[in-house]
C-alpha cells in the first residue's frame, strides 16, 4: 500500500475501506500515521485487539435474526407467511428438520449482510419449510428429479405471480444443496475453493488462533445453544492447526492521533457493534457516523444524501464534521418502504 503511494507521487494516502478492508486501513495506519491522509474505515474491525472474525459473528447473526428480521416477518406476515407472532416464526425455524437445517445454513449467512437480503433470507426459510413438508408425502428413498418438479408447485412459490421467478431460483438452489450433501453427510476431509483457501489464509496469518481443540469444541458447543442456525461458523477450525508466518500486528497507539472516519451500522452482523464501539473509544480524535436500527454492511454510499453521505463525503473533501459522532436514521426495509 505503501509502495502505491509512492509510485503515484502522493505525500499522504487518503483510503477508503471496507470490513476487511478497515483491518488493513488500521494496519496502515498504525505503521505510517504520518502518512495518513484522509481515511474511512466503513464497517470496521476493532483493531486494538487480535483478529477474531467468526465467533463475534455469532451472537450479532443471532441479534439480527431476534430484534430485526423475525419482527419484520411478523409486520408482513401476509407476506412472508411465517406466522403472526414472533413465536411461530421461531417455531417454524426449529421444526425444519437437521438436515434441511444444515442446507440454509450458508444461504442464510450470505444474505443477512445487506439490508435488501431481508426479503431472501425470510423467503429462505418459507420454502425450507414447505420442501420439508413435501419430503414428508414423497416414497423414499427421495428423487431428486421428482422432487424438483414437484416443488415448482409450492404453494408458496406459486402464491406471488411476480416473486414467482425468484422464488423458484431459491427452491432450487436449496434442492441442490440437499441432494448433494444428502449421500455424504460427513466427510473426512476438508475441501476448499479458491476463495475459501484465501480467505482461510488472510485469517489464520493476520492472527494467532488458539490450538486447544477441547475449548474450541467448548465454544462451539455453547455457540449452538445460543444460535442454532449460525454456529456452523465454526465448524472449520483450520486456524488452529495453520503454519503461521513470523508476523506482529503494529501497536494501534499511532491511530490515537487521527482524524480517522469510521461509519458503522448497530446490526451489521460481519463487523459486530462490540467490537465497533470499543475502537471508537479508543480514539479520541476519530469521527464517526453511526445507523442506529440498520444491518447494512458496507454504509457508502448509503443513498440518504443529507446524513451518511454527506458527512463521509465532506470529510473526504476535507471538511470533518463539528461534532465526534454523527447519528443517522436507518432506511426502511423493502416491504416497510412500500407501506
Amino acid at each position: 500500500m505503501d509502495l502505491i503511494r509512492d509510485l503515484l507521487g502522493e505525500e499522504k494516502l487518503n483510503y477508503l475501506g471496507y470490513s476487511y478492508g478497515t483491518w488493513l486501513g488500521a494496519w496502515y495506519a498504525s505503521l505510517f500515521p504520518e502518512r495518513v491522509g484522509r481515511m474511512v474505515l466503513d464497517s470496521y474491525i476493532d483493531f486494538s485487539r487480535p483478529l477474531d472474525i467468526i465467533a463475534p459473528q455469532i451472537p450479532a447473526r443471532q441479534r439480527a435474526l431476534d430484534e430485526i428480521l423475525i419482527p419484520y416477518a411478523v409486520r408482513h406476515a401476509r407476506h412472508f407467511q411465517l406466522g403472526t407472532s414472533e413465536a411461530a416464526v421461531r417455531t417454524h425455524m426449529a421444526n425444519l428438520s437437521p438436515r434441511m437445517q444444515h442446507t440454509i445454513a450458508v444461504p442464510l449467512l450470505l444474505t443477512a449482510y445487506k439490508r435488501d437480503g431481508a426479503d431472501q433470507f425470510l423467503e429462505v426459510i418459507a420454502i425450507a419449510r414447505e420442501l420439508d413438508q413435501l419430503f414428508t408425502t414423497m416414497p423414499k428413498p427421495l428423487d431428486r428429479a421428482t422432487a424438483e418438479k414437484a416443488a415448482q408447485r409450492l404453494p408458496f412459490i406459486r402464491r406471488d405471480a411476480e416473486r414467482k421467478a425468484g422464488r423458484q431460483v431459491i427452491a432450487q438452489r436449496l434442492l441442490a444443496s440437499y441432494f448433494e450433501t444428502l449421500p455424504h453427510p460427513r466427510r473426512e476431509g476438508l475441501d476448499m475453493d479458491f476463495n475459501a483457501s484465501t480467505y482461510a489464509a488472510i485469517r489464520c496469518n493476520d492472527a494467532p488462533a488458539s490450538t486447544d481443540l477441547t475449548a474450541w469444541e467448548k465454544q462451539l458447543q455453547d455457540a449452538a445453544e445460543r444460535a442454532p442456525h449460525f454456529f456452523f461458523g465454526l465448524y472449520n477450525n483450520t486456524c488452529a492447526t495453520w503454519v503461521r508466518p513470523d508476523l506482529k500486528q503494529p501497536d494501534p497507539t499511532p491511530l490515537q492521533s487521527l482524524d480517522l472516519m469510521l461509519v458503522q451500522s448497530q446490526y451489521d452482523v460481519a463487523t459486530p457493534v462490540e467490537g465497533a464501539n470499543a475502537f471508537f473509544a479508543r480514539l479520541p480524535r476519530a469521527f464517526r457516523v453511526y445507523v442506529p436500527g440498520e444491518l447494512e454492511r458496507g454504509l457508502f454510499p448509503y443513498r440518504d444524501r443529507n446524513c451518511v453521505d454527506l458527512t463521509v463525503t465532506r470529510y473526504l473533501l476535507g471538511e470533518p464534521p463539528a461534532q465526534r459522532e454523527t447519528v443517522c436514521s436507518a432506511l426502511p426495509l423493502e416491504q416497510d418502504a412500500r407501506k
